[in-house]
């Protein structure tokens, strides 16, 4: 699901279709950048206080290659705009997501399974949503995200999420190959037996 408010006049974005072929199973989430600040709007209607205005994050496929996405943001024109971001190391991963959001988004915080964690806006205890969908026996890593912005800031916020177990592959990939190198390579294998 998308967490947040969703109307026809927002844009639209997913992560996820950068993500191709079978490497899209094990790409995972690895830096996210968010904008939070005042939001500079023209309508006289509109009375927000201080809200998420954007999303940027760049995803790690099999092979080790780095994907960014674009940015996802209204325009960034207040002198109040805060700017957080987070870059994971390669064994670590997200795995927690919170948000406070009701027509926009106020609050976003994620933590890694590390305990790194990035926090950006004001918490709304009425307001916020802490989604379960890591359970203790078969864990979760957020892979990707998509959601809705306008001139105005972040609508709406959702993400792809998979099993741990598919990581696995990822974390043993430089084992696996070094192995399969020492059996089949024997140059490599002459090399590193001297």
């Amino acid at each position: 699901p998308s967490y947040g408010f969703i109307k026809k006049g927002y844009t639209r974005f997913n992560d996820t279709k950068l993500l191709e072929g079978n490497s899209a199973y094990f790409t995972i989430l690895k830096k996210i950048k968010l904008w939070y600040g005042t939001p500079k709007s023209e309508d006289k209607y509109l009375d927000y206080s201080k809200v998420i205005l954007g999303i940027e994050c760049q995803y790690r496929t099999l092979g080790g290659k780095t994907i960014k996405a674009d940015k996802h943001c209204s325009p960034v024109e207040s002198d109040d705009v805060e700017v957080k971001e987070l870059e994971l190391d390669n064994n670590d991963y997200f795995c927690k997501f919170f948000i406070c959001s009701d027509d926009i988004i106020y609050y976003i915080k994620l933590e890694s399974f590390k305990g790194k964690s990035i926090q950006i806006g004001q918490f709304y205890e009425n307001i916020s949503k802490n989604p379960s969908f890591n359970e203790a026996k078969f864990p979760h890593i957020i892979q990707a995200f998509y959601g809705f912005h306008d001139y105005v800031g972040l609508r709406a916020l959702g993400f792809t999420h998979i099993p741990k177990i598919n990581m696995y592959i990822i974390n043993f990939l430089g084992i696996l190959r070094l192995r399969h190198m020492m059996r089949h390579n024997e140059k490599q294998k002459n090399y590193w037996n001297r």
